[in-house]
């Protein structure tokens, strides 16, 4: 048999292929890597957006509905704000003013509390002499057992502090009721960061959004001339500046961060 007429490769042959085979493979690796690199850049950048928006978000709900004459402002600092907060809402459908007053009311959604803080609505007689005006109480009990009309489920609530209020101050059937608390924002720390957190008294802060950065909450706050404001009644906007977590860009190998600036206006 003729040797010469094998066929196969030779040994230099089967080098440059086992070298370009190496390159190859190589310049494939660095190109998974390199993507591995942005894909993970663009969802720590994702997710800092996400955070330092929604943070933003849940602040400006918030703020909104505080009357900063009413007195909702209760601690300004910051980097962190104490507001009253509405809890419970309510339609008056019984009044007794016998002895310790009691109203009944129709709760709609979350139902009162004994030791709640309630403002009622009385409309007076409608003249300048006697307006309509928020009365200030705090319910000292709470009946659940009764109902405001068949089928509808009440409950009877005990202000014995607004005796003298209620009778110049006459609530009608049908009027406005609420209940508020206290409500602390502020960055709480976790196990990966900083959160925003809020806290109501007795209760532990309950987490919404991050991690952000550790100087990643700040307050302002301006009265209606846009000038700087120590007093609460006097507050008109309030500036929210909310710091994303600083990350490393896995293109350019240095920290960035997102944050974002809202100016709030308040309920006057």
């Amino acid at each position: 048999m003729n040797v010469r007429a094998r066929c196969g490769f030779s040994l230099v042959e089967l080098l440059m292929v086992t070298v370009l085979g190496g390159i190859l493979a190589a310049s494939a690796l660095d190109l998974l890597i390199s993507n591995q690199r942005i894909s993970s850049s663009q969802t720590a950048r994702i997710i800092a957006r996400r955070s330092v928006r929604t943070s933003v978000d849940i602040l400006s709900a918030e703020l909104r509905e505080v009357s900063a004459t009413g007195g909702d402002l209760v601690a300004m600092g910051s980097d962190s704000i104490t507001i009253r907060t509405m809890r419970s809402f309510g339609i008056v459908c019984g009044v007794d003013l016998e002895g310790t007053p009691l109203l009944t009311v129709r709760p709609l959604g979350r139902r009162f509390q004994a030791g709640d803080s309630v403002v009622v609505f009385s409309e007076g007689d409608g003249t300048a002499a006697q307006p309509g005006v928020w009365l200030f109480g705090l319910a000292t009990n709470s009946d659940t057992t009764v109902a405001c009309a068949p089928g509808v489920p009440g409950q009877t609530l005990t202000f014995p502090a607004l005796s003298s209020a209620l009778e110049d101050n006459p609530v009608a059937i049908g009027a406005p009721m609420r209940s508020f608390g206290l409500t602390t924002y502020r960055l709480s720390d976790f196990d990966d960061g900083r959160y925003l957190s809020r806290k109501t008294p007795g209760e532990a802060p309950e987490l919404f959004t991050g991690p952000l950065a550790p100087a990643g909450l700040e307050f302002g706050y301006f009265d209606r001339f846009g000038a700087s404001s120590t007093l609460g009644s006097d507050v008109a906007l309030i500036r929210v500046v909310v710091r994303g977590n600083p990350r490393l860009d896995g293109r350019t190998g240095r920290f960035v961060t997102d944050s974002l600036v809202s100016m709030i206006q308040v309920r006057n």
